[in-house]
């Protein structure tokens, strides 16, 4: 008695769920019936038949290789065309294979059964069959691609979710954070980029307070250097592809932001394994701070903070960590705490000016030396003013001869921005005649906005700090080997106690610095 095998396919889910596998049972077994064989072997899958993806299909290799043992198959039973392959090229190709082992390939719907004849008219039908097929799985694939790439361009990630996320419950599947994986997730990773932990410490602290895959396992290092460099996790949605929007900002929660992630890639990929990051609270004076005995020598002469392995004990246990500032470009290593001390002593010792008067009046004569008298300023600005009013007069003209409408939308777009710029040079001269320089209110906060600064230094944040380098150094802050403060250019509103009375011969000029120098030794011994 001859045998057959026989095919039974769907692609998805949902057909999965349809009963489609059952159906397509009962149809070859008719078949086997009509044509007295004894089905030896049967495949019931979901898999897809898509272009590119059948030249290795497991159950079409395993089907060969039982033709090939068991030369009493006869036939090979599938359905329908579609659930045999959706790949004109392929289904053709692997017909030939197995008619090379005596084995053919027979459709068993009744409205396909005309294919199963030898003859060209045949053939040619299962030609356009297959061509239809394929065509199908196009149309179905690019209107699937269509609907997913819009809702990348809207931010959603139409894919599995991240580690650390979940979808909600909602239609739209919006990704949102998945706790406590999330929050074990993003201090795990900031470890490693504020508190110097490799990436095994990170992963290990996360394992140990409770960190379990999906699918219940631990957190592998691998898998987590794998997936944590996605730009997912700092905001945005990117997917490989020609055809995706490219990098869109996401509307999920961020695991951690743009420069903290950056951060972390460049130390997994031990380019960066030192923590640089500018703002860490712990480290309030890094890059400010500056090497004195590297200025000018690379150009990176500015601290950076860290926490430093000191190692081990002589009896194997780990030494505490230590605060220090790291030079950039020479890697001189200074004690956190004592730069701070030093740098804390150094502004108690400078003594305000009290002299109101003098002060006003050196104010008035630098402002008037950098920028022109308030008349002049006025005269320039009321010449702006002009310049622009005669830019949107001529435009108007041009905008309303034009016939054009590519030309008069540019003319539309271009009279948009001249008239904020008019908004604004009226708002300067608005400004401006309001000033008044010798306003006793004005020298009063000048005083105080200084004078506050230097006094709540160390609860300023790094981007006040910053300013005030401007302000009260004119932006130069050094320190030595030994931790000694130094400030070439300290702005000469300020003195230091001991030199208060060599001030009182100076030009009043001198006392507000807007380029200068302080006296050439101002240190404190650490």
């Amino acid at each position: 008695m001859d045998e057959a095998i026989a095919l039974c396919r769907v692609s998805s889910k949902e057909q999965l769920d349809s009963n489609s596998l059952n159906l397509q049972g009962e149809s070859v077994d008719a078949m086997a019936d009509e044509l007295k064989v004894k089905i030896v072997k049967k495949w019931a899958i979901q898999q897809s038949s898509k272009k590119g993806q059948n030249i290795k299909r497991k159950d079409l290799q395993e089907a060969l290789v039982l033709c090939r043992k068991n030369k009493k198959i006869k036939y090979f039973l599938v359905d329908k065309v579609h659930r045999y392959m959706r790949e004109m090229e392929m289904i053709f190709y692997f017909k030939v294979l197995f008619r090379e082992q005596g084995v053919k390939l027979i459709f068993c719907d009744p409205g396909q059964r005309d294919l199963n004849e030898d003859t060209p008219e045949a053939s040619l039908k299962l030609a356009q069959k297959a061509y239809d097929a394929e065509i199908a799985n196009v149309e179905r694939r690019d209107t699937a691609l269509s609907r997913m790439s819009a809702r990348v361009a809207a931010g959603y990630y139409p894919f599995n979710t991240h580690a650390g996320y979940k979808k909600t419950e909602a239609e739209d599947g919006l990704h949102i954070p998945d706790e406590p994986r999330f929050g074990l997730l993003q201090e795990g990773c900031r470890l490693i980029i504020y508190k110097q932990h490799t990436v095994s410490q990170a992963v290990k602290w996360m394992n140990e307070n409770g960190y379990l895959t999906k699918g219940g396992k631990k957190l592998d290092i691998n898998h987590f250097e794998e997936f944590i460099v996605d730009e997912y996790y700092c905001g945005f949605v990117k997917i490989d592809g020609p055809d995706w929007p490219d990098k869109v900002p996401g509307l999920h929660v961020p695991l951690l932001s743009k420069r903290e992630h950056a951060l972390l890639i460049a130390i997994i990929k031990k380019r960066n394994p030192r923590m640089r990051s500018i703002h860490n609270p712990e480290f309030p004076m890094a890059n400010i701070i500056r090497h004195q005995e590297c200025e000018g020598l690379g150009g990176y002469e500015k601290f950076a903070g860290h926490n430093h392995n000191p190692g081990k004990t002589r009896k194997g246990t780990q030494k505490a960590l230590k605060p220090v500032y790291d030079c950039r470009d020479c890697r001189k290593r200074i004690g956190r705490d004592m730069t701070h001390e030093n740098f804390s002593d150094y502004l108690e010792s400078l003594v305000f000016i009290p002299d109101d008067k003098s002060f006003k009046h050196a104010l008035l004569k630098v402002w008037k030396n950098q920028r022109g008298s308030n008349a002049q300023r006025l005269l320039v600005l009321n010449a702006n003013k002009d310049v622009i009013d005669k830019k949107i007069r001529d435009t108007t003209v041009t905008y309303a001869t034009e016939s054009d409408e590519i030309v008069k939308s540019s003319l539309r777009k271009l009279l948009g921005e001249y008239n904020d710029e008019l908004q604004q040079a009226e708002t300067d001269i608005h400004e401006a005649s309001n000033i008044d320089l010798e306003s006793d209110d004005f020298v009063k906060f000048a005083f105080q906005q200084v004078d506050t600064m230097r006094d709540k230094w160390w609860k300023l944040n790094w981007n006040d700090k910053a300013r005030g380098e401007q302000i009260l150094f004119n932006g130069k802050i050094y320190v030595d080997n030994a931790a000694k403060v130094h400030t070439p250019n300290l702005s000469n509103i300020y003195t230091l106690g001991t030199n208060k009375k060599a001030l009182s011969g100076m030009d009043n000029a001198h006392l507000v610095e807007l380029v200068g120098t302080a006296p050439t030794s101002v240190s404190l011994t650490g």
